[in-house]
């Protein structure tokens, strides 16, 4: 498993670095927060969309993949599925563009829901040869296709952003376009060359698309399609409602242009556990419900949640330098990435928990749980974001994931009980906090050298420690000596 999380990692850390580079080109020539703050609305749109284009049908694929006899129809009824309605709705989003558009308040820029819709086509036709790379365990060829596409992607930010406006700032294609419409483009051409890659692993026919199969397969799959919305409004929520929150919508897109750059700085610990899930659901879906399958269930929550707290407190040591990767404009916000490194914690551990309701068919559950995260988030946010401004979408994401993490639990004690060394992430949990304080505390009252040093030295104890009480050193030793 963790031989696939190291690929599939590769792929997952390098393709959000290269993208996290973008947040910094973006942050700089974009010096307009409200601009920004569009593209970070837009793509919260996109996030949510895309689930429902999808409907459930990746883990759907996994599961039937498994217990259903001829894995070509598995293959060609999920792709055939996706293929039509997402061709209906890139039909329907072009005859009903203006009323959307108004619906988004694009204004008179509704060529953008155009390039959205073909996007989402692209990304949605995408996903079964996607599955099926990570079900044929070929994370490698996975990775080189993800990393291809995201390459091509800054190539072309960079050259519309920067190259197109020095050198051709003239031109009538500059001029008639601007830099959000050049933004999505890129996004179009990077989409379009991932499908034209996958077109190989396109393992299907139409002599093979079985109704009562997709019936079957929609009917598994459905309790996770409202688990991906309910997660989606969990994830995006905030950015899509928040320029409805506010009578001044300049104001309302030029919070979200600082509060979306400063969420993007929390991309290290999100794509840590992106690369986990790819390798982790195929894992537990191989594996049995014995005993020693949970020891080792909890023998990895131990790992993830140690691996977490450690970027938690790297990130939050050194914000000083990591700052820089965002404008000057946007730097005001830089004090709610404590809480959203946390949230998607939080996030991480609820994901690790969800094992109980997917191996059991008790995917209701992770409707239900979703159901409630989606709920806080919205009411969190209609509530308190219009006196509270962005700070209160990065409290709601730490309470939505919280409420999540501990429900999951409670519920799985029941229907497939791990027992999880609480008393020993709980003492993770404690250290990590009082080394942040620590942190602190000590950036105020010592020089920045010394302060530096006892940085790396939190960082040293915090690992050792874990270390330690997980049996590693000890086992070191053993075999050494």
């Amino acid at each position: 498993m963790f031989k696939d999380t190291a690929i599939y990692g590769l792929s997952s850390i390098l393709g959000k670095f290269m993208n996290w580079l973008l947040v910094p080109l973006y942050t700089y020539v974009i010096t307009v927060q409200a601009e920004y703050g569009i593209v970070v609305n837009l793509y919260g749109w996109l996030a949510l969309v895309l689930v429902f284009l999808t409907y459930g049908m990746e883990t759907g694929f996994f599961r039937f993949s498994k217990k259903h006899s001829d894995f070509e129809q598995v293959y060609s009824t999920s792709f055939f599925s996706i293929l039509t309605t997402s061709v209906i709705f890139v039909l329907l989003t072009y005859f009903f563009n203006e009323p959307i558009s108004k619906v988004l308040d694009l204004g008179s820029n509704n060529k953008i829901l155009i390039y959205c819709a073909v996007i989402l086509f692209f990304d949605a036709i995408s996903t079964i040869p996607f599955v099926y790379l990570r079900q044929q365990n070929r994370p490698v060829r996975f990775a080189v296709i993800k990393l291809v596409n995201i390459g091509l992607n800054i190539f072309l930010n960079l050259f519309f952003l920067i190259v197109l406006p020095k050198y051709f700032v003239n031109s009538f294609i500059f001029k008639s376009l601007s830099f959000v419409d050049f933004i999505f483009l890129a996004n179009i051409a990077t989409s379009v060359l991932t499908f034209l890659m996958l077109i190989p692993y396109l393992n299907v026919s139409k002599s093979k698309f079985d109704f009562n199969l997709l019936k079957s397969m929609l009917s598994y799959s459905f309790p996770i399609l409202v688990v991906g919305i309910a997660g989606g409004i969990t994830q995006y929520g905030d950015k899509i409602i928040y320029p409805y929150l506010y009578n001044n919508q300049d104001m309302a897109y030029h919070q979200l242009g600082i509060y979306g750059a400063c969420y993007k700085l929390a991309v290290v610990m999100v794509m840590f556990v992106q690369a986990f899930r790819f390798a982790y659901e195929p894992f537990f879906f191989s594996k049995n419900s014995d005993k020693n399958d949970r020891l080792l269930y909890s023998k990895i929550m131990n790992i993830f949640v140690a691996l977490c707290l450690f970027v938690f407190l790297g990130m939050t040591f050194f914000v000083d330098v990591i700052k820089y990767f965002i404008g000057v404009n946007y730097q005001e916000g830089l004090y709610i990435l404590p809480i959203i490194l946390l949230a998607n914690i939080f996030y991480g551990v609820y994901f690790n928990l969800s094992v109980w309701y997917k191996v059991t068919d008790k995917t209701r559950y992770g409707a239900y749980l979703a159901i409630v995260g989606s709920m806080i988030t919205l009411c969190l946010n209609i509530i308190f974001v219009p006196k509270y401004g962005y700070i209160a979408s990065a409290w709601a994401n730490f309470v939505c994931f919280g409420v999540m993490m501990i429900l999951s639990w409670v519920f799985s004690l029941k229907h497939f009980r791990v027992d999880y060394e609480l008393s020993k992430l709980g003492i993770l949990f404690v250290m990590a906090i009082l080394m942040f304080y620590a942190d602190k505390f000590l950036v105020i009252h010592t020089n920045v050298y010394l302060a530096y040093i006892l940085k790396i030295l939190f960082l040293f104890i915090f690992t050792v420690y874990y270390l330690y009480t997980d049996g590693y050193i000890k086992k070191f030793v053993s075999n050494k000596f």
